[in-house]
């Protein structure tokens, strides 16, 4: 099936189909490759090996992909389980999604729960419910956000607060900042660099807030939640926790504020 203008046609099964144009398909689609460059619209349920979306999809049924790859945007209805989701544009699931290996630079919606044996974030995410996985290491690179997260491995890291680091040492040793407090004119132009970097770092300052997170290594950045509990904890820079459970060590910075530490 190729749709290159605007066409509505009814499901069934294809070796491919291709939207460049609009199209709306009213009934079940079974495929080996599915691709969307356009504006593609699925009524019913949707099964692949390969979807690609790089234009605007919707699909108001549940969907089965071996692999399912995002570069504009899509919204699915119902719930996925998928082998393999590379998201580096805008993707948001109403349902519970299960996957093997979740990798995400863009913006992840889930309203369910996320079931994963692998999942990566280097962009933003919510998810309303648990995300569950094996191995979660999430780059905060906007706000991220789930109700409560479990895994095996749990990393949190804040990589724009490591670039602003760097790039802050460099702005403060610039004459007009080094030496604003000794000339007028340094100064005007120190403070106005100083007033835009502030805004800068506190604008790319994005956290991860979870009500409870449980593993087994949890090592954390930016991140602020009821309750971290596991056997070996790190409570890195900028996070805020009310309370902390752990079973062999942990290791809290002098840049993070925890309010209770139990060992079990």
């Amino acid at each position: 099936m190729n749709i290159s203008g605007y066409s509505e046609q009814s499901g069934g099964i294809f070796n491919q189909v291709k939207i460049t144009g609009k199209g709306i398909i009213n009934g079940e689609v079974k495929a080996k490759q599915i691709q969307v460059d356009g504006a593609g619209t699925f009524r019913r349920d949707v099964n692949a090996e390969e979807m690609s979306v790089n234009g605007i999809c919707s699909i108001d049924g549940t969907v089965q992909f071996t692999r399912f790859r995002v570069h504009g945007s899509c919204d699915v209805k119902g719930s996925a389980v998928l082998e393999e989701l590379t998201n580096k544009g805008k993707c948001l699931f109403d349902g519970n999604v299960k996957s093997d290996k979740i990798h995400s630079v863009g913006k992840l919606v889930v309203n369910g729960e996320l079931e994963a044996e692998e999942f990566t974030s280097k962009g933003g995410f919510e998810v309303k419910g648990l995300l569950n996985a094996q191995l979660i290491d999430i780059r905060i690179g906007w706000d991220c956000y789930a109700e409560e997260i479990g895994g095996e491995e749990i990393r949190v890291k804040h990589e724009p607060l490591h670039l602003l680091t760097k790039a802050n040492e460099w702005v403060n040793q610039l004459p007009f900042v080094k030496n604003s407090s000794k000339d007028k004119i340094w100064f005007g132009i120190g403070a106005g660099i100083s007033r835009d970097w502030k805004w800068l770092n506190s604008h790319l300052s994005k956290t991860l807030k979870a009500k409870t997170i449980e593993g087994t290594t949890v090592n954390l950045e930016y991140t602020h939640a009821d309750v971290v509990r596991g056997n070996h904890v790190v409570i890195g820079p900028g996070c805020k926790i009310e309370k902390v459970e752990y079973i062999d060590s942990l290791e809290v910075s002098p840049e993070a504020t925890v309010l209770e530490k139990i060992k079990l």
